[in-house]
């Protein structure tokens, strides 16, 4: 029996566009079904990849020191610590070289705890993820891209089943709704700060379960960043709450080849860390659904009003 199309989905404009500042919003009604998924599989991907995390620091840190002021910072083996200027390209650099790992996110919301998940392999230029939400609210949400297709599974409804959505027949049909980009954001995981990122200072090398890690702090301008989140990009920016400072500092950590490890952002009240694991894991292989556990309805369709 199929069960009838969601009656809510999470709302959200780009997997890049929102870290902890957000409410969890929710578009209620019935939307069509094919639109449903889409938004879906957007907003999946938005909470993990745009909530980058709190400002904690790891149990086993400050092994190492802060560069001295004046001189350039180096990094153990003698090359030079990232910079402002060099830091987002250097890990777009080593996320465009054949990866696998795994993301991990944990955020505070106003109705309580939401927990991401979600492994990555990416191959000659072809990425695929997986990513599973659990919402404060418990209903999870199951999302793979891989081959070109999206599969979609909401707890609770089309018996529990996958809907299959064809990407390049979404774009087609229904321009209007934007693609889940999962694949390209995840393997950016700093991106959506880049335009409010103000410097990248270097702290020193720190120790994370027995794993050498060099510590940095990102300081964004927070009006720039509650700008480039805005709902409406032609409307109003949004502005500050009261006692909100004018910039926010990203803690993060990247192993000694320049891959992330933890990051953590305190923002308006809310906190999120975000880790990532597994790099490199050759278990990790992103595949479709079972065959079994295809839900034979057609978004397209529901789409048409058929």
């Amino acid at each position: 029996m199929r069960a009838g199309p969601a009656s809510c989905v999470r709302a959200a404009k780009s997997p890049t566009s929102r870290p902890a500042t957000c409410d969890d919003r929710r578009v209620t009604g019935t939307p069509r079904r094919a639109r449903a998924h889409l938004a879906l599989g957007v907003a999946v991907t938005c909470a993990l990849v745009a909530c980058a995390p709190h400002d904690d620091v790891p149990r086993e840190s400050r092994r190492g020191s802060a560069p001295t002021a004046g001189a350039p910072a180096l990094l153990p083996d003698g090359s030079p610590a990232l910079t402002t200027a060099t830091f987002l390209d250097s890990i777009r650099a080593r996320m465009a070289d054949d990866v696998r790992f795994r993301v991990a996110q944990s955020k505070s919301v106003a109705e309580g705890t939401d927990v991401l998940q979600a492994e990555v392999v990416s191959v000659d230029g072809t990425a695929a993820t997986s990513v599973h939400h659990t919402p404060p609210d418990g209903v999870t949400y199951d999302q793979i891209v891989v081959d070109g297709t999206m599969y979609v599974r909401i707890e609770g409804e089309n018996d529990d089943r996958y809907v299959v959505l064809d990407l390049a027949r979404a774009a087609a049909e229904h321009p209007e709704v934007p693609a889940p980009d999962a694949p390209t954001a995840l393997l950016d995981p700093f991106g959506w700060a880049e335009g409010a990122l103000l410097d990248v200072e270097y702290v020193g090398m720190d120790t994370i379960g027995r794993q050498d890690v060099a510590h940095y702090r990102l300081r964004l301008e927070t009006d720039a960043l509650l700008a480039d989140l805005a709902e409406d990009p032609d409307g109003p920016a949004p502005t500050r709450s009261a006692g909100e400072p004018p910039t926010v500092t990203v803690t993060c950590w990247l192993d000694v080849t320049g891959l992330p490890i933890r990051s953590t952002l305190s923002f308006e009240g809310r906190r999120s860390t975000t880790t990532w694991s597994g790099w490199q894991d050759p278990s990790i292989e992103i595949t479709p659904p079972p065959a079994d556990q295809l839900s034979d309805v057609d978004p397209f369709v529901d789409a048409a009003g058929v």
